[in-house]
């Protein structure tokens, strides 16, 4: 009786562990499904990109008022843009424009204006893929389906990270031309850190005329033009072999951003690093030498563009498209 007993409870044992052991297959099975959703969604938003017509309104930064920006935005395929960013009462303070192969970075109230090359497609989709690779080792991807936004259908997909801290951010992305209407960031408290959201989207049929990415300077506008490289890698650790001092390459960076190239340049006879950064259509220079001791703001622009630290015996210059508390975060963090 004992022994029949027994029996039962072990068969039943049995029983519970098989129904366990398929709870967590189907489990795996639909954590891996909904993981190749959420990835599938993010390779469409890479893969056009750089084939939309866009008109719109957005908003991006920070929390704090300080870090946002109201940007008026058109796009068109070839990575074309045509980026106003907008002061109070919507009048436009700076402006960034790139048809593709020149990029402008114009500040009206200063009258500066910056020309750097812009990031070509190749290099595009070769840093993309590379993200794409990286992401199921460094987050949990979750895919929550479609829901509206702005009045259009749009995928839902979460990034969590693996590893502490385990920030998190989400992608609300359209679901008929794959573009990110709201990317936001959080931290693991789920407290935001920042977001990027279209308050107003529409996708035209034709394109844009050309000539709304094309910008010549208004006179009496300061020009800086991007400084012809001795040498050029997609590498840091190629450049920093050929200087003469340590490189302190930026510890934080907005999301998204990612290297497009670490480059040579020679000022008065000393090397100097730049390291250039972009998301597409925002971009952060980094510029490092070796401190002079003294005068290492002589000759720079007073705009919000440009933030200048000195750190230990490294002058650090950044110069970008964003929020000034941004810049001041990378510059910030590249320390000796």
């Amino acid at each position: 009786m004992r022994t029949r007993g027994l029996l039962r409870l072990l068969a039943l044992a049995a029983a519970i562990a098989l129904v366990l052991l398929g709870v967590r297959l189907a489990l795996g099975q639909d954590l891996q499904r909904e993981q190749e959703q959420g990835l599938n969604v993010l390779r469409q938003v890479f893969a056009r990109e750089g084939q939309v017509n866009l008109a719109g309104v957005r908003v991006t930064g920070l929390p704090q008022p300080r870090a946002r920006l109201v940007q008026r935005i058109v796009r068109a395929p070839g990575h074309k843009y045509h980026i106003e960013f907008l002061g109070k009462k919507r009048v436009p303070t700076r402006l960034l424009i790139s048809d593709g192969v020149t990029r402008w970075l114009y500040d009206r109230q200063g009258a500066w204006a910056m020309a750097t090359q812009a990031a070509d497609a190749e290099l595009i989709a070769r840093r993309r893929a590379e993200w794409v690779s990286r992401v199921p080792d460094a987050f949990v991807v979750r895919y929550f389906g479609i829901r509206s936004l702005l009045g259009r259908r749009a995928h839902v997909v979460q990034l969590v990270r693996r590893r502490p801290p385990r920030t998190y951010r989400k992608y609300w992305v359209d679901a008929d031309q794959w573009v990110p209407l709201l990317r936001q960031y959080f931290g693991p408290d789920g407290r935001p850190l920042g977001e990027e959201r279209y308050l107003e989207v529409s996708f035209p049929s034709g394109a844009p005329p050309d000539e709304l990415f094309a910008f010549e300077p208004p006179r009496g506008t300061r020009v800086t033009r991007e400084p012809t490289p001795v040498f050029r890698s997609a590498d840091v650790v190629e450049v920093a072999k050929r200087l003469d001092f340590q490189l302190a390459p930026p510890q934080w960076l907005p999301e998204d951003f990612f290297l497009q190239d670490a480059c040579l340049l020679r000022f008065r006879g000393h090397p100097v690093a730049w390291l250039r950064y972009t998301d597409i259509f925002s971009f952060v220079s980094v510029f490092e030498r070796q401190g002079t001791g003294g005068g290492g703001t002589r000759g720079l622009p007073t705009t919000p563009m440009v933030v200048v630290r000195e750190r230990g015996p490294l002058w650090i210059v950044v110069v970008g498209s964003l929020p000034q508390s941004l810049l001041e975060q990378v510059a910030d963090s590249a320390q000796p």
